[in-house]
Order: C-alpha cells, then structure tokens, then sequence
C-alpha cells in the first residue's frame, strides 16, 4: 500500500454518514432543544425526531456535504450538550423573573394615573 493509500483509507475510515445524539425530553424540551440545533445548521445538517418507543429525542447530524469527520461529529455534539445546558438555564432564568419583568415593564407605561 502506498502512503497516499494509506492516508485515503485513514480519512474514509475516520469519516461517518452521521451521528445521532439521544436528548432527554423530560430535562430538556423540545423548544429548548430546536433553539440549541438551529444555530447549528450553518455547519451542520441537523434533524430532530421523536422516539416515542424509548421516550426521548434524536438529534441527527451530517455534514452538509453528506459525510461527518469523526472531528466534526465529536465538535457537534459537545456543542449540542453545552447548548442544550445553556438554553434549558436560559428558559429557567425566564421562567423564574416573568412576574418581575413583567411588573417593571407595566410599571414603565404606567402614566402615573391611579385608578
């Protein structure tokens, strides 16, 4: 086998047409997983489905040109799991201050007038 053999055949074996990372719908929803996989489309081609048989979500990614080095696949799916902590905190941060956002707000178009 020739050295550049030997490179094609490290590159095909260190490539794969996907990698499917399972989420966990009952820690993080559906909305929180779409917003974390939709900035991720730029590099990626992402899809999400439901598996209902074993309750949870499937993230599906591929490179946009069919094929997922090994690097790229790794990179993609620690992203997803830092995003996925990020949005989910996001979400309960907005959870938790809706009230006193709210309040401020009416209080800022409030004209001063009692009723």
């Amino acid at each position: 086998m020739t050295e550049s053999e030997a490179e094609s055949t490290d590159t095909s074996a260190s490539r794969e047409s996907a990698r499917i990372v399972d989420v966990d719908e009952t820690v993080f929803p559906v909305e929180v997983v779409l917003k974390a996989t939709y900035w991720m489309t730029g590099r990626y081609d992402v899809e999400v489905k439901r598996d209902a048989r074993r309750g949870c979500l499937c993230v599906e990614f591929r490179g946009l040109d069919g094929l997922l080095s090994e690097e790229n696949a790794n990179e993609a799916e620690r992203r997803l799991r830092r995003d996925l902590i990020d949005f989910r905190t996001r979400m309960l941060i907005d959870q938790e201050t809706r009230v006193i956002r709210d309040l401020l707000v009416a209080k800022a178009f409030d004209d001063g007038v009692e009723s």
